[in-house]
């Protein structure tokens, strides 16, 4: 069974915007989460809302990047810190709500690149937040199934 938790990493944010490819981003419409129990092979994911969703509730759009614990905690500060920025990348300039694909604005060269624009000190307190959300012993993982429903048959 799959457990979430929110990760407050978003004052990361405000450093990660100094630098001028992706000076557009915008904390408050970015959050954070950490998970345990994944089956996916990935070290991150990254989730942007349905346009139906936005318009019908009449919100800008925003996005939601998932750490998976059990990948990230066997990297290092530099390779995590490299994960942080290839899933922000997935981030469009104009925050339409959409994601770029993996290509020319998105791919493992430009995340490095990118990354070392950042202090050691950033990286360290990145690594540091993101390695506690994940400890086991956080208090607010949350349990969540992927059923749908409670496994009763539907009469329609």
């Amino acid at each position: 069974m799959k457990r979430l938790a929110r990760c407050d990493i978003n004052d990361i944010l405000e450093e990660v915007k100094g630098i001028p490819e992706l000076s557009y981003l915008d904390k408050e419409r970015i959050s954070f989460i950490v998970s345990r129990g994944s089956m996916s092979n990935a070290y991150a994911k990254i989730y942007g809302l349905h346009r139906e969703i936005q318009v019908g509730f009449g919100i800008p759009p925003i996005y939601v990047i998932e750490f998976l614990c059990e990948k990230v905690s066997s990297l290092n500060m530099e390779e995590a810190f490299i994960i942080l920025i290839h899933e922000l990348l997935h981030i469009p300039p104009k925050f339409s709500g959409g994601l770029r694909p993996h290509g020319k604005h998105v791919n493992d060269f430009i995340a490095r690149k990118l990354s070392m624009k950042i202090t050691h000190e950033v990286k360290a307190k990145f690594y540091e937040r993101v390695s506690s959300c994940c400890d086991e012993k956080n208090p607010n993982f949350r349990r969540i199934s992927s059923k749908m429903y409670s496994g009763k048959k539907s009469r329609l």
